[in-house]
Order: structure tokens, then C-alpha cells, then sequence
């Protein structure tokens, strides 16, 4: 089963979340269920690198990996809207694999958001100083 959710990052930008079930670890590991988390985050239109409202480099990382322009992989085809990262989340339970991706899903996405805002908020602060 497949649960897909879309967040507001700022505006008009969404990230993307999909948690897909993937069947049990490898009969030679274990016993324990799989859960496929793929977090998807905005390109520019019509291009394959991120939106520049969510590039921070190094400042932010998400999913372990800094947001350059060519963060994680293309979804599919040059000109696709988001670029990808994915992770397999491994419990006894569905929904404890679940709940895991979940959790980390949106403890990312909202630190995200909150880099975005911060941004924003400076620009305000800088702009209140002009007087």
C-alpha cells in the first residue's frame, strides 16, 4: 500500500512524500518488513535542479545530503518537478516502519521549512532597518 502526502514549504512550493510498502527484508536477514520512503522536493519549472527558495548548500542538509541544486536524483525524466531521495525504513511492524518514515519524513521537511522562514525573516529584519 502506497500513502503519498504533499507539504507546504513556502508559497507555491510543495515537497512530496511517499511511503511505500515493500514486503519483508531478504529471507537470508531477517524477518522484519520493509518500508520504501521517497521524499521528493520542487525543481525549477521545466528544469532539473531545485527551485533556488530551497538551495541552501551546505547550510541544510536533508535526508544526509546538502541542498545543492542537484540534490538526490531526477524523478523520472529531465524536466520532471521534483528531484528524489529515498530510504528503506526496517521494523516487526508495518506501522512502526511506517511511523519511522513518517517521522523522519516531516522532522525534514520541517526543518525545511523553518530554514525558508528564517530566510525570509532576516530579509524583514534587514528591510525594518532601512529607516
Amino acid at each position: 500500500m502506497d500513502y503519498k502526502y504533499g507539504f507546504r514549504l513556502v508559497k507555491n512550493l510543495f515537497a512530496t512524500v511517499t511511503i511505500a510498502d515493500i514486503g519483508q527484508q531478504p529471507i537470508d536477514v531477517g524477518d522484519r518488513v520493509q518500508v520504501l520512503l521517497t521524499l521528493g522536493l520542487p525543481c525549477i519549472a521545466g528544469s532539473s535542479i531545485l527551485d533556488p527558495v530551497i538551495t541552501f548548500g551546505g547550510r541544510v542538509e536533508i535526508m544526509d545530503r546538502p541542498l545543492c541544486k542537484r540534490w538526490g536524483d531526477l524523478a523520472g525524466v529531465v524536466g520532471s518537478p521534483y528531484r528524489t531521495k529515498t530510504l528503506v525504513f526496517t521494523a516487526v511492524s508495518w506501522a512502526g516502519a511506517r511511523r519511522q518514515a513518517t517521522l523522519l519524513a516531516f522532522k525534514e521537511l520541517i526543518k525545511l521549512r523553518n530554514a525558508c522562514h528564517d530566510r525570509l525573516g532576516a530579509l524583514v529584519v534587514a528591510n525594518s532597518n532601512l529607516k
